[in-house]
């Protein structure tokens, strides 16, 4: 009966941990995507500014340069804005997974103490 009860912790335990993992990932995935804007951003205006803007290019006489260079920098902020929710929502996450993969061991250890004792014939003298 006890075993019982010890297998079904050690299930829900694997479960919390397996389900913590995927979240984890999940937000590493999110990381990873935020980064990557951030790249392509910072290396689609370097590459503006690094060619050669003339005073008749259209862009520039249009105005379009200058509110696009604006657009970029408020894209910015608002990658790195979500970006630093989401290292805040990982940093709690991998706590969670710390905390659960401790609790799964412990479970498994908990159930391997119970087996053997169980499986140690008793001698009475």
């Amino acid at each position: 009966m006890q075993e019982d009860r010890i297998k079904a912790l050690v299930e829900i335990s694997a479960l919390r941990f397996q389900a913590d993992q995927a979240r984890l990932a999940q937000l590493h995935a999110k990381e990873r995507d935020l980064r990557k804007n951030l790249q392509d951003l910072v290396q689609q205006r370097n590459a503006r500014v690094a060619s050669v803007i003339k005073a008749d290019d259209p862009a520039t006489i249009a105005g379009a340069d200058v509110q696009w260079h604006a657009w970029v920098d408020q894209r910015r902020k608002a990658i790195n804005t979500e970006l630093a929710q989401i290292l805040a929502q990982k940093s709690d996450c991998l706590a969670r997974v710390k905390r659960s993969f401790g609790q799964d061991q412990a479970a498994q250890q908990l159930l391997k103490k119970v087996q053997l004792t169980q499986r140690r014939p008793r001698y009475e003298s």
